[in-house]
């Protein structure tokens, strides 16, 4: 059985289950899992310790999870063979991003936040831009 460290946005290393961290501060955090990388004090990599969270195949399987990692609710993706991790809710409206589509925009996949059709970089967690339907008469601009 194979796991992924994941941390929010950032990149994936194997182990033999699926855990997340959430090391990095932000959908846009990046950073390595490995507590023995970082210089931080001991209490720190204790609160940024990675968590359990699946089995990598049936992450894979279902293309996303969801998960409280350190007491905070993020969203698992496996996309095109990329790990990728955010936080819950769209840090534009508070949308909940793992009901969104995942989107190419520009060569960039990117979730879109189902409320305002907000778009988040998978890869970085940048919000790229905010854009309505024109075909959808209640949508309005913000």
């Amino acid at each position: 059985m194979r796991s992924a460290a994941v941390s929010l946005a950032g990149s994936v290393s194997s182990h033999g289950g699926a855990a997340a961290g959430s090391r990095g501060g932000g959908a846009g955090g990046r950073g390595s899992m490995d507590p023995d990388d970082s210089e931080q004090d001991p209490e720190t990599k204790e609160q940024y310790a990675s968590v359990y969270v699946g089995r990598e195949e049936d992450i894979k399987r279902s293309e996303r999870i969801t998960a409280v990692v350190h007491d905070r609710e993020v969203v698992l993706f496996y996309h095109k063979g990329e790990f990728h991790a955010m936080d819950i809710r769209c840090y534009q409206s508070g949308g909940p991003l793992h009901l969104g589509e995942i989107e190419e925009f520009d060569g960039r996949a990117c979730i879109v936040c189902p409320w305002h059709k907000y778009k988040i970089t998978l890869e970085t967690g940048q919000g790229l831009y905010q854009s309505i339907s024109p075909k959808d008469p209640s949508a309005k601009p913000m």
